[in-house]
């Protein structure tokens, strides 16, 4: 026997499996027509009848295995698609942002698709589920606009089970399910029926483990009212968990007629007070005003119920400490009610005393706590720490989108054409400045900034990357052309994407 002849052997062995080893080497397989293709070869050179009889049986026998077999009886056929199919255009725009755009663009083409009444196409469903998969943060807008079929096939994979909704009776679950799911539940019933979540919250709270409560109270900060001001004051007394007190203690502060919260300003009315001058006018507005701070003596017992950590943290000293955790724990808003001046009033005071520092830091963690719109502008125009980007970011969340369009607008009447750097507490405000820009904003942002980078100005760099989110992009495109087109980079491509995206909705 030839050396070919030996591995044609070999191979039909490996090939046709056990049951054919016995067989000899031009044994035939059964099937007339594979027969037939591997007698073809019999002119060509043994190595090319090797490697084509090798492929030949290969696809044989692939083609020969049967499907799996699945237990139980077929899903449903999918329903019929309720909403028409988007156009050609958005879903080519569709096809290159699963190719990987970033989320947020992903995000914002589902809000439109949704806004249109329209779904994505059928083929690219598998595609946009497993991109959802891979991004947390996209999960509520792929839900929201899948339609009927993407929901049906989200269903057959427990991989994107994000997408596949809730239950007609979303409580069904709230005890067998995992935390996360316990919290969508809790979240979907309590932006429907604030007080049914806190009722199905109490059917499980002697029980749950205390991180797992600790997550849920955080849940309640949607629609917090005083109807919950009992339980959560109950929660101050648990026993089991300081991390689950001080969860309830930072949502009581947020309602200013709370009892943590008068309790509060009865401890700290003795230690800050206002001087101010004579004449409705001047008190108002804070004219020759100063505050007087003291610290307190001790944190007691009914202080630490209340959510004052005694232990202060490194470089701080204790009393100070306490001091700035009963004044985070109020609501800006008392301060200026019970001086009856104005925030911006209450923050010029402070400025002439010792404490001011800490009483301005205390009054920003409040607002951002309270999302107190009114003080978080008034610290944001005049007393908030603008080289801190987190505490820029949670103020500017607390104000609505025209009062925020101001103050930014305001700062950037004051930076000259083509001369924004990083160094501008402008761009902290911009980078952090979350929402729709305007078309004016967008346009004022552009013309500021400089026709060539700086290599080391990574602030302007950020802040343009992260605005091209949020940029008016039709706006924005036309500025770049009318400037001829000086800037390049992802942030000028995100921009130009995002211009056909809208382009594909209207």
């Amino acid at each position: 026997m030839s050396a070919g002849a030996a591995w044609e052997r070999v191979v039909r062995t490996a090939l046709l499996g056990t049951e054919r080893q016995a067989a000899p080497a031009d044994a035939t397989t059964g099937d007339p027509a594979l027969d037939g293709a591997i007698a073809s070869l019999e002119d060509r050179s043994a190595e090319a009848r090797l490697l084509g009889t090798a492929v030949l049986l290969d696809a044989w026998r692939r083609a020969g295995q049967r499907p799996g077999q699945t237990a139980g009886n077929p899903p449903e056929p999918a329903p019929e698609e309720a909403e028409r199919t988007c156009s050609p255009l958005a879903a080519r725009v569709l096809r290159q942002i699963l190719a990987g755009a970033p989320p947020p663009v992903l995000a914002e083409w589902m809000t439109l698709a949704r806004q249109a009444g329209v779904a994505p196409p059928h083929d690219l469903l598998p595609e946009l589920l497993h991109f959802g998969m891979r991004h947390a943060d996209v999960h509520g807008a792929v839900a929201a606009g899948l339609g009927p079929r993407g929901r049906w096939l989200a269903a057959q994979n427990p991989a994107w089970s994000f997408a596949a909704g809730l239950p007609a009776e979303p409580v069904d679950g709230w005890e067998t399910g995992t935390v996360q799911e316990r919290i969508r539940i809790l979240r979907h019933v309590r932006t429907t029926d604030p007080a049914a979540a806190r009722a199905l919250l109490q059917t499980t709270w002697a029980t749950d483990p205390s991180r797992d409560r600790a997550a849920f109270l955080e849940v309640l900060a949607t629609g917090l009212g005083m109807d919950d001001e009992p339980f959560l004051e109950s929660v101050l007394d648990d026993k089991r968990s300081k991390e689950v007190r001080t969860a309830a203690a930072q949502l009581l502060g947020m309602l200013p007629d709370s009892r943590l919260v008068r309790r509060m300003m009865d401890r700290l009315a003795p230690l800050v007070t206002l001087h101010a001058p004579a004449g409705l006018v001047a008190r108002i507005r804070g004219d020759g005003a100063r505050v007087d701070v003291r610290l307190p003596e001790e944190a007691d017992k009914e202080m630490r119920r209340d959510g004052i950590e005694p232990k202060p943290p490194y470089g701080m000293g204790e009393r100070t400490w306490w001091l700035q955790q009963m004044i985070t724990a109020v609501p800006p808003s008392a301060w200026s009610a019970a001086w009856e001046v104005e925030p911006a009033a209450c923050i010029q005071a402070v400025r002439a005393g010792e404490e001011g520092k800490l009483l301005v830091t205390a009054w920003t963690q409040a607002a951002i706590r309270s999302r107190d719109a009114v003080w978080a502008e008034a610290l944001l125009r005049a007393g908030a720490d603008m080289s801190e980007y987190r505490v820029v970011a949670d103020l500017l969340a607390a104000v609505p989108p025209h009062q925020l369009e101001a103050v930014a607008l305001e700062r950037l009447a004051k930076v000259k054409v083509k001369q924004l750097h990083g160094g501008n507490p402008v761009c902290r405000i911009l980078e952090a400045a979350r929402v729709p820009w305007s078309a004016a904003l967008t346009r004022a942002v552009l013309l500021a900034v400089p026709p060539t980078l700086e290599p080391a100005d990574y602030t302007l760099r950020e802040m343009l990357r992260v605005s091209a989110h949020h940029m008016h992009p039709a706006t924005a495109v036309a500025t770049l052309r009318e400037q001829g087109d000086p800037h390049e980079g992802k942030w000028v491509d995100l921009l130009h994407l995002r211009h056909t995206l809208y382009q594909a909705f209207q």
